[in-house]
């Protein structure tokens, strides 16, 4: 899931059409991640942008 460019991906295929709910934006500091139904991992990989 790509909030910046709102693309939600599993592996290579598109999944937009499935997604329910708005893009997360995760703000510095602690951020509370919940979900509901069979959910096994979740992985959150920074994308790090420089000014």
């Amino acid at each position: 899931m790509d909030s910046v460019l709102q693309e939600d991906y599993q592996g290579s295929t598109l999944m937009n059409d499935h997604m329910n709910g708005e893009f997360p934006v995760l703000k510095p500091g602690m951020n509370a991640i919940s979900w509901t139904g069979t959910v096994t991992k979740i992985v959150v990989r920074p994308n790090w942008r420089y000014l």
